[in-house]
């Protein structure tokens, strides 16, 4: 994964950030912290619009459940270490390391990942497909954090903007990274694909404080197809999405 600040150096056609970084980035709304130094007035609106859907959110159902079944999968083991309780064996054998530490550990099993699309334009803002998605997805993590199965939730955007196709591309992918394996669900870092209309927000602001466009229309949400950016032997899902081909 990449860092906002990665990204706005390198200018990748193909971007994977975690959430919270992301997050933390736009809601500065500094339109020269960008990569392409956008010279247009940011659409405040969306901006505005964005925080406010992200400031309705509320944990659902099964949050508690979630952390309550993470903590469960932590289980402890002794490592060798140069403080805990003196391993006599090791300490006889001349071993530096003659003391055991516990430690908490993961317990991992297979790993899934599951991708939506989250693009929405201006005309999609109104619809309720992405509500129905995000229950849809909470779902299948409960599931998978109940089976003790590792799972990474990514949100998929396919945006075309001009400084993008000049170079050769058709368009910017983004792999919104939500929760990652090992991570409990934050509400909050999911606030901003919950609804159709903060889905449309978002594109919106990360256009206007990440990729910087001079396109006044903020450029569009298209169909993509991820390709090798999710490699082929992973479990992906994609839920419920119509911009999204494997």
């Amino acid at each position: 994964m990449m860092t906002a600040e990665e990204y706005i150096r390198l200018k990748p056609s193909v971007l994977w950030i975690h959430n919270l970084d992301l997050l933390e980035h736009v809601l500065k709304a500094d339109p020269m912290a960008t990569a392409y130094k956008t010279t247009k007035e940011p659409s405040w609106r969306a901006h505005e619009t964005f925080v406010q859907e992200m400031e309705k959110v509320v944990p659902i159902d099964g949050f508690r459940r979630i952390e309550e079944g993470f903590n469960k999968r932590l289980t402890t083991v002794d490592v060798a270490s140069e403080q805990g309780s003196l391993n006599v064996d090791r300490y006889i054998g001349g071993d530096q390391l003659c003391f055991d530490e516990p430690v908490k550990r993961y317990r991992p099993k297979l790993a899934r990942t599951i991708i939506f699309d989250y693009g929405k334009n201006y005309g999609e803002q109104d619809g309720n497909d992405c509500l129905e998605r995000y229950h849809e997805v909470y779902k299948q993590v409960l599931e998978a954090e109940e089976n003790g199965e590792p799972c990474r939730v990514v949100g998929g955007e396919g945006h075309q903007f001009r400084e993008i196709q000049k170079e050769g591309h058709h368009c910017l992918k983004l792999f919104v990274v939500i929760k990652d394996y090992t991570e409990p669900i934050f509400p909050a870092i999911w606030a901003c694909i919950k609804t159709n209309k903060a889905a449309w927000a978002l594109g919106n602001v990360i256009a206007d404080f990440l990729v910087g466009t001079n396109e006044h229309s903020n450029g569009r949400a298209v169909p993509f197809t991820i390709g090798d950016d999710i490699p082929r032997d992973e479990d992906v899902q994609i839920i419920q999405s119509v911009k999204i081909t494997r």
